[in-house]
């Protein structure tokens, strides 16, 4: 097997450990191996058309559409999922031969089995609102790649989060106590366009967007683009794919990412977005070849 240079974990050290699906109010647990027929199986389509599957390669760009307005608010979404494959037309360079993720198990009658050996990323996006998404500090979970602690009722099902609603309870009863030092570190009310008269910010909409993989031996790293269709107005972030280079996922359920793996969107630059198309173009470049000097994560 070829020397890779990005790789920082060797295949053996992965888990197996199974998590919850994240999406939505599916419950089920989801070994890494099983993910891919798990998405197909159980999961709807969220965007037009009827292709839920990509195939993504290195450095190449793929595209989709999404309509925010048909988003369910406080739930995870799949939007698509790209099967990476590495380097386009290079022999045995999907990533399993490789062993940089296991294979995909799938069952005979899926209709999957050329699909074995790709590393399946979904494409993911929330939409909370602005007191969820700021009360839920995502960046405070120590980045330590060790074994999930399942006793976290929010890594299974943040819709139960009792505790957001009482602190949304008591920010909206005494919203004097909300200081700008409470806010991550990501987000600047500085950059905020001032509301409108009667709009409380506390009342918008967030979108969080981000792509999600399993542990693996290296990192990927995606280039995330959102634009309106005639290309006068957009957003682009270089994030790191969650899960990704790890030997255990640090996303175990259906809590938000860290802020190094997604972007944000804010009601009003979705609707800006949108323009009155009500879609928003999303384009994703997936690299293994992302070095730090270079800005990544």
């Amino acid at each position: 097997m070829a020397f890779n240079p990005f790789k920082i974990h060797e295949l053996e050290d992965i888990s197996h450990l199974p998590i919850r699906c994240p999406l939505e109010n599916c419950m089920d647990m989801v070994a890494p191996m099983d993910l891919l027929f798990h998405l197909k199986a159980h999961h709807r389509l969220h965007t037009p058309g009827d292709t839920y599957l990509h195939l993504a390669f290195e450095a190449e760009r793929c595209l989709l559409t999404f309509d925010p307005s048909q988003l369910p608010s406080r739930k995870t979404i799949c939007l698509g999922v790209l099967l990476f494959g590495g380097q386009r037309g290079s022999v045995g360079q999907l990533p399993a031969i490789r062993g940089i993720c296991c294979s995909n198990r799938l069952p005979p009658i899926s209709g999957l089995d050329a699909l074995g050996d790709f590393l399946p990323v979904m494409i993911l996006v929330r939409k909370s609102s602005f007191l969820e998404w700021f009360l839920l500090d995502r960046n405070t979970k120590p980045d330590l790649d060790v074994p999930p602690k399942w006793e976290h009722h929010e890594l299974s099902d943040p819709g139960s989060q009792d505790w957001v609603k009482k602190e949304e309870s008591e920010i909206n009863n005494h919203p004097e106590n909300v200081e700008s030092s409470q806010f991550p570190p990501s987000f600047s009310p500085e950059d905020q366009e001032p509301a409108e008269e009667g709009e409380d910010i506390r009342d918008l909409a967030m979108y969080t967007i981000w792509t999600q993989g399993v542990p693996c031996t290296l990192p990927l790293h995606v280039t995330m683009t959102a634009f309106d269709r005639i290309l006068s107005e957009g957003r682009s972030a270089l994030r790191r794919v969650a899960n990704t280079g790890r030997v255990y996922p640090e996303i175990c359920g259906k809590e938000l990412p860290k802020d190094r793996n997604s972007m944000t969107l804010s009601q009003r630059e979705i609707d800006k977005l949108c323009g009155t198309q009500h879609h928003v173009q999303l384009e994703l470049i997936l690299s293994e070849r992302c070095q730090k000097p270079t800005g990544c994560f």
